[in-house]
């Protein structure tokens, strides 16, 4: 497979009027074009610094990144949700999976048509003329996900889009994020510190020491694809989520 992203040594160090953080040290890892890789590690390890990193959105202290051969830097291939679905309450739903073709310039009636495909595929169909309060936590994180399609982005920067959900809505979130990335051949990072979520979701788990963030391994996970809820009955899944936790108890 052809690699996408690669980060070589990267570190990052914030100078602040408190002193010098050093939020990531010596940071190396690479992700395979259709790959979902999981950046795994307790809070304030850097995993979310390195995915703005990875995102144009902040440059490295030291080292260097590459996607799809390219400087990182925001563009209309990469797509960047976050833990919070940030609609605007005043746009009705599908207005709110429009704003990247407002912001990107894009043919408003291709935009329109494949916004409403999107919602489709989110599970979202007949809710475009509703406004984001009508909408529970879940579904306002699948209308996120459906912005996030709209400008068809080859990579996906996941930033704990779920993590503030319940367990059974973040749980069927995960499984429907691995089945539109592969329906779509995304390339996915998704930053977490749940073990189970990782395993349940990802190819390939990196998983990150306490700060300053480093890599302590890569874990795979080689669990046929479509994953469904049965896949947590599986003895390879915890096979992995014990490898893992072994290896956060190792390093932290």
């Amino acid at each position: 497979m052809t690699k996408i992203i690669e980060a070589a040594e990267v570190s990052k160090v914030f100078e602040g009027a408190r002193g010098r953080v050093v939020a990531l040290e010596d940071i190396s890892v690479s992700v395979e074009r259709g790959e979902i890789m999981a950046f795994l590690g307790p809070s304030g390890c850097g995993k979310s610094t390195l995915l703005d990193i990875l995102a144009g959105l902040t440059a490295p202290t030291t080292g260097s990144v590459l996607i799809e051969s390219e400087p990182p830097r925001p563009r209309q291939e990469i797509g960047l949700m976050f833990q919070k679905s940030l609609l605007f309450p005043w746009r009705n739903v599908l207005d709110n999976v429009l704003l990247p073709a407002d912001v990107l310039g894009l043919d408003k009636e291709v935009a329109t048509e494949r916004a409403a495909e999107l919602l489709d595929l989110v599970g979202l169909g007949g809710w475009g003329g509703h406004r984001p309060s009508e909408l529970s936590g879940g579904m306002q994180q699948r209308v996120a996900l459906a912005r996030v399609l709209l400008p068809d982005p080859d990579v996906l920067l996941l930033d704990e889009p779920f993590g503030a959900l319940d367990e059974m809505t973040r749980e069927s979130l995960d499984l429907e994020l691995a089945r539109i990335a592969r329906l779509t051949h995304k390339t996915v990072i998704f930053v977490t510190h749940n073990v189970y979520e990782a395993v349940l979701i990802s190819d390939k788990i990196c998983v990150f020491t306490p700060r300053p963030g480093r890599v302590a391994g890569i874990v795979e996970v080689p669990i046929e694809r479509p994953r469904s809820v049965e896949s947590l009955k599986h003895d390879t899944f915890s096979r992995k989520v014990q490898e893992v936790r072994d290896m956060i108890t190792t390093v932290g």
